[in-house]
């Protein structure tokens, strides 16, 4: 009796110490005088219960709380389980945060050893002296000039897709989300590697499997996003990815290398890109940074799978849009077709992006209502002082600046829950509040290849647009519920189905 006496108060010590654990930096935020949440929170899950009993995406608990405290305070306090995160609830605290005292805030928070997790070594992950020599590299490869190389592999590609949907999907029912892709990955493999890397008739389906990692629900993402709220440290030693993914992209980039030491004739693609600035350094030993062997198949990996993720959804959520308001759909259709008899066929960088103002508009407030990330994260790497107020943000500490949120904040946007393209038309443009439209992100950590993806998409949209009527089915959702096994993404629970229909106006 008395051994289980004794293992039994041990094991009460032990529930006792590990529940003072799991509540233990919950005072951090009434400690400071930062509004918080007390309401909801609790022991191991901090203010995400709901996400872990009723599969609440992280973004509505963090719109929830920006409606709750926004009319009285310009931030307050969540608790992503154990890790106190600080929120600004306004467009200009966020300007702050991620523009004028960027220097305290210059890094996102993610948490890993780029030494070790390879395909995190890129542009978009890494932090510090690291991320910044490597942006100093890489800006040049998104100038106009460069952009207006790459339009030949987009009209061809999207020339490609549109024959393939006429042939197989004519009036036909579509996953539209799985058919843009397809496409998307048509010609990013063309302009990221320079090839015919990606079949549309033939998909590879290794490279498909490849892409269900970062596009569908992942136990091992989901697990690592919220090992890296529980203990950082831990996080450090788990990659994002399963092995055979670094495998695929180190075998692919080394192939690619071989392929085009082959080739006759200078290759402007991003891959050769990579490459050359990878060569240059080891010639000329850079002192102030070095673009590794590592930092090349990262970055190749972030813009062959995530640039292809993010404009995919784009494409995808406006067409659901197009597909619920027939008059937007049909200005937008006559503005194509106008357009389309002043231009060539393969539309230039200039066409695409300065001929089609309307398509701007509509493009521009789906990505309000439908961004393609609900939140901008970044970390505390000096102290700061929150302006106005004798607050201070302690080093280490999350930040999460709210996508959706301000998206949809009444203070900004008339109606926020309402799609209307005339917000971005040139008269009203002019009165939007910087900070509340962020869909690629705000200061010097925006998304470096934002206009390769206007550019990719816009061009996909008019031909696809001049070719085809988008109408819902029975089966397109009524409405967008993000999926909550996708934290690091706004995915809709439900597959996007509509109807692509050939126009009528080219069948007379």
């Amino acid at each position: 009796m008395l051994e289980y006496a004794i293992l039994l108060s041990l094991l009460l010590i032990a529930l006792t110490l590990l529940y003072k654990w799991s509540v233990s930096s919950f005072g951090v935020w009434k400690r400071k005088g930062v509004p918080y949440d007390s309401d909801n929170l609790y022991p191991f899950v901090g203010n995400m219960k709901a996400t872990f009993t009723r599969g609440t995406h992280i973004a509505y608990l963090i719109d929830d709380l920006y409606n709750k405290f926004k009319d009285t305070s310009e931030f307050a306090g969540f608790y992503a389980t154990l890790q106190p995160t600080f929120i600004p609830l306004s467009a200009e605290m966020s300007c702050a945060i991620a523009i004028k005292d960027f220097s305290h805030f210059p890094d996102r928070d993610f948490h890993n050893d780029p030494n070790f997790d390879v395909l995190m070594n890129n542009i978009s992950t890494i932090s510090g002296p690291d991320w910044k020599y490597q942006r100093t590299k890489l800006s040049p490869t998104f100038t106009s000039g460069k952009l207006r190389g790459m339009t030949v592999a987009i009209n061809d590609s999207c020339d490609m897709f549109i024959n393939y949907m006429k042939k197989n999907y004519s009036g036909k029912e579509v996953d539209t989300e799985s058919l843009i892709q397809d496409c998307i990955m048509c010609f990013i493999g063309k302009v990221v590697c320079g090839m015919n890397y990606y079949d549309i008739e033939n998909p590879d389906p290794v490279f498909k499997k490849i892409c269900s990692t970062f596009s569908q629900p992942s136990w091992r993402l989901s697990f690592r996003m919220i090992l890296q709220f529980i203990s950082p440290k831990l996080a450090i030693k788990m990659k994002f990815f399963p092995p055979y993914v670094e495998n695929y992209f180190r075998e692919l980039t080394v192939e690619s290398m071989k392929a085009k030491a082959r080739t006759q004739g200078e290759n402007k693609d991003f891959l050769q890109l990579l490459i050359n600035l990878h060569k240059e350094d080891e010639m000329n030993n850079d002192k102030e940074g070095h673009f590794s062997m590592n930092a090349v198949i990262g970055n190749l990996f972030v813009f062959l799978l995530a640039g292809q993720e993010t404009s995919t959804q784009a494409v995808t959520m406006l067409l659901y849009n197009l597909s619920k308001h027939p008059d937007v759909k049909h200005k937008l259709a006559n503005e194509i077709d106008t357009v389309l008899t002043t231009v060539p066929h393969e539309l230039s960088y200039d066409d695409a992006m300065k001929k089609f103002p309307y398509l701007n508009q509509v493009l521009e407030e789906s990505m309000r209502l439908y961004p393609l990330i609900f939140a901008l994260n970044r970390i505390c790497t000096k102290e700061y002082t929150v302006p106005g107020t004798d607050i201070t943000i302690d080093v280490g500490t999350s930040v999460i600046i709210p996508v959706t949120a301000l998206h949809r904040d009444a203070r900004y946007w008339t109606d926020p829950d309402k799609f209307d393209p005339e917000r971005f038309s040139p008269e009203n443009k002019e009165r939007i509040v910087p900070g509340s439209y962020v869909p690629f992100g705000l200061g010097p950590r925006m998304c470096i290849g934002n206009r390769l993806a206007l550019l990719d998409m816009k061009i996909l949209l008019i031909k696809l647009l001049h070719s085809f009527d988008v109408s819902p089915t029975e089966r397109t959702p009524k409405e967008i519920k993000y999926d909550h096994k996708q934290p690091t993404q706004l995915k809709s629970v439900d597959k996007i189905y509509l109807q692509f229909t050939p126009r009528l106006s080219l069948l007379r």
